[in-house]
């Protein structure tokens, strides 16, 4: 009898398909990957700095001072705590497939999250770029997998600890 391997021919395994996937959290992640984009561009072409100083690019008048106001006003740090609640979605909407052995969603979860720092050491050692969020996330997934079956009472308290 052939033996299978269930962790790779599981279908958590392979990737979802476009009928389960659930549009408008796609379409949102979409819309915070591009704003972060935004955000992105000004430390591919001036120092850091520019991030909050539009005198470091010379963006103190016109078009340039009007787009820094809307990136700042309306891109900066809002489209990353999208980004940031989508990625939270996202680990409880695969932790909790419902008739599903927990031991290999635990398994995949893991491989996942590895995968995921893997991607950001190499986005942040390897390309250089400073503003790696990737690695983050992955140390976060690490942790966040503990606090999956919490109250909301129990997970507020440890916030606040």
């Amino acid at each position: 009898m052939e033996q299978r391997d269930t962790y790779t021919d599981s279908p958590l395994a392979a990737p979802v398909s476009a009928r389960t996937r659930i549009r408008s959290i796609d379409t949102l992640r979409g819309v915070a990957l591009f704003g972060i984009l935004l955000l992105n561009i000004i430390a591919f072409a001036f120092p850091l700095a520019a991030y909050s100083d539009p005198q470091v690019d010379g963006s103190t008048e016109g078009i340039n001072l009007a787009t820094f106001m809307v990136i700042d006003i309306f891109f900066e740090g809002s489209m990353r705590v999208i980004f940031s609640m989508l990625f939270g979605a996202g680990l409880l909407i695969f932790v909790a497939k419902p008739a599903t052995d927990p031991a290999l969603i635990k398994r995949l979860f893991y491989r996942r999250t590895w995968i995921l720092i893997g991607f950001g050491l190499f986005n942040a050692y390897i390309l250089v770029w400073v503003g790696d969020i990737l690695y983050a996330y992955g140390v976060a997934g690490l942790i966040l997998y503990f606090f999956r079956n919490l109250s909301a009472r129990k997970l507020v308290a440890c916030s606040l600890l």
